[in-house]
């Protein structure tokens, strides 16, 4: 079917008989183009009726104008013009009020997590005392190098206690969690961890402080309670300075 765009705004009056109707409908379904004209036109005369209810009111609101209703000339749609005034105003009017709303509101949870997140610091190039308890840790990194956060995981999970790189590893498992976007799981690690208190004093803040974030971010406003009275509480936490950032931020 043709169509031109005095039909597209024959369908937006409804002017159009039944039949024809449901054949412009149709063919709108399959042209992007006609069909975004379609929708220019729907606002237009949207904003148009708008503006004639208002004339309407503001008319008949007015006693002296009784007299001259019935010769009173409602403005007639102009019939062809692709880049309507009011369509720009509107858009303007959209940009504008999301320009405002990014600019007054304050981050998001997922925001604060990503500029906070402390991740557990590699070092790789350390020398092992012990080669074979090392090959489980050697295992897991290249896991984790791959971005098979999961298996990771579970390999770092699984590194032994007596192994020196035990400490990394437990922080390792916890990160591939929040890798792979598991923090609901990654905050009940942190806490068993926590309980079973066998890092070290930088490895038990660094602990702390993601569990503080992880908080936020699943919306456990308790448990973030939590984290940040101990962090606050101890002036010598290694996130002490950064609590105080975080909460201005908030």
């Amino acid at each position: 079917m043709n169509l031109d765009e005095n039909t597209i705004i024959d369908l937006v009056e409804g002017k159009l008989d039944a039949e024809t109707k449901i054949r412009v409908q149709e063919a709108l379904k399959h042209d992007p183009d006609l069909n975004q004209i379609y929708l220019e036109q729907k606002l237009i005369h949207e904003a148009l009726e708008f503006n004639r209810d208002q004339e309407l009111k503001a008319l008949f609101a007015d006693t002296r104008l009784e007299q001259h209703t019935s010769s009173t000339q409602l403005i007639e749609r102009p019939r062809r013009f692709r880049m309507p005034t009011v369509f720009a105003w509107a858009a303007a009017l959209a940009i504008l009020l999301v320009a405002t709303f990014l600019i007054t509101r304050g981050p998001s949870q997922a925001e604060l997590f990503a500029s906070y997140y402390s991740e557990p610091f590699l070092d790789i190039n350390r020398s092992s005392q012990n080669e074979i308890l090392s090959e489980n840790f050697s295992a897991a990194l290249a896991l984790y190098a791959e971005e098979a956060y999961e298996a990771a995981g579970k390999a770092f999970s699984n590194v032994s206690k007596d192994d020196i790189r035990y400490e990394e590893s437990q922080l390792l498992s916890i990160d591939c969690l929040i890798k792979d976007d598991r923090y609901s799981e990654a905050l009940i690690k942190v806490k068993e961890r926590l309980h079973a208190n066998d890092l070290s004093p930088s490895g038990i803040q660094s602990l702390e402080w993601n569990g503080l974030l992880l908080a936020i971010m699943t919306g456990d406003e308790k448990q973030e309670d939590t984290f940040a009275a101990q962090i606050d509480s101890n002036p010598n936490h290694l996130y002490h300075f950064r609590m105080s950032e975080l909460k201005k931020e908030k």
